[in-house]
């Protein structure tokens, strides 16, 4: 019983290797095979862009219009696989790149060096660099600035919002001093028909980056056109800002103050003229119809209050019928027997309480020849 319970086990044992060998032999070539093809892909594909996003894009601050800055970027190469530069593209041709190193192995850093022009107006800059590599990766470069002119008014459009015609209006700015010059005055100017006055103070603090800055504080008159077929108009004037050195000697800096406001008349004449065209001798003429446009707080009670003259003579009449705030209608017709041949011309003066000007609708016709 001894010599068959040895055999037995001696079976069972080399069974149990066999069955073991077998089973190795047949799982590791497959897992061997799994782990080659995985590491075979991960070399033969592209080697991709692995940097800091940090070392990708760079803020300049503020740079002086036309001037230029320039910075050298540093990627790391993160991958496991070589860089190798083939080309770069700009989206801007106020950048410029130089590649120093075309090469960067695993670990080392790829050198980027891009030369950046501000443009002469002041704005806002983002501007893009792409870097190509042979492996069909791309690395996009960023920089950002703000570019300021040596003379830069805050805001750059001064709105005065809505203006009556003829009337003063005020309007306040502040100008920052980003050149290298310091300022002892500066000086606004316009032209003459809006009447500026000016005053000027310096600001104990000022935007960064700037030198020094003023707060500046002007009055002009809004125009009163005699001729005017819109309610509101809009109005863009300029004016001209210099700064002058502390030696009191102009610099080479000015800037354009550009204005933009909206006159309000009291009363227009919709449309603005009174055309009647060619009438025949001898015709009793044509009519026409002017609609006369109140502002709200203008708006006669009585419209008979309302003054109108001309200067054509009795060829020209006219009737005043109310009509639903804030419209008067001024009816008007053209008798050509009571006129002379050819072409007249003349004026519709209009005057209305609480109005503080006359409006004017000029008037043109003309009666052909008497057979």
């Amino acid at each position: 019983m001894t010599l068959r319970r040895v055999v037995v086990s001696l079976v069972w044992l080399i069974t149990a290797s066999v069955f073991g060998w077998l089973y190795y032999r047949g799982t590791r070539p497959t897992a061997i095979s799994a782990l080659e093809s995985q590491t075979r892909s991960e070399l033969s594909r592209p080697a991709e862009r692995k940097s800091s996003a940090k070392e990708n894009q760079v803020d300049l601050g503020i740079v002086l219009a036309g001037t230029t800055k320039s910075h050298v970027f540093q990627v790391t190469n993160t991958s496991q696989a070589e860089w190798t530069v083939e080309r770069t593209e700009v989206t801007c041709g106020c950048t410029v790149v130089d590649v120093k190193d075309n090469v960067a192995q695993p670990g080392e850093c790829l050198r980027v060096e891009v030369q950046y022009r501000a443009s002469s107006q002041s704005s806002t800059e983002k501007k893009d660099v792409f870097v190509h590599l042979t492996n069909g990766s791309v690395i996009r470069l960023r920089i950002a600035a703000t570019v300021r002119t040596p003379i830069y008014c805050i805001p750059t459009i001064v709105p005065l919002g809505s203006v009556a015609a003829g009337q003063s209006v005020v309007g306040k700015f502040e100008v920052a001093n980003f050149s290298a010059i310091e300022w002892g005055q500066v000086k606004l100017t316009g032209p003459d028909d809006l009447r500026l006055t000016a005053s000027y103070r310096k600001n104990k603090t000022c935007p960064k980056g700037a030198v020094e800055s003023w707060e500046i504080e002007f009055s002009i008159i809004a125009p009163d056109h005699k001729e005017r077929s819109s309610f509101h108009g809009d109005w863009n004037p300029q004016l001209r800002l210099v700064a002058m050195g502390v030696d009191q000697q102009q610099t080479e800096f000015d800037a354009v103050v550009p204005i933009t406001a909206n006159v309000t008349y009291p009363l227009v004449a919709i449309p603005s003229r009174c055309v009647f065209g060619v009438l025949e001798p001898g015709s009793e003429g044509r009519h026409e119809r002017v609609l006369l446009r109140f502002a709200d707080s203008c708006y006669p009670s009585d419209v008979n209050r309302l003054k109108v003259e001309h200067d054509l003579g009795p060829s020209l009449h006219f009737e005043i019928h109310p009509q639903k705030s804030p419209f008067v209608e001024l009816e008007l017709w053209f008798d050509a027997k009571l006129a002379t041949a050819g072409p007249l011309s003349g004026m519709i003066r209009v005057t209305a309480p609480g109005v503080p000007e006359t409006l004017e609708i000029p008037v043109l016709a003309e009666v052909r020849g008497k057979p």
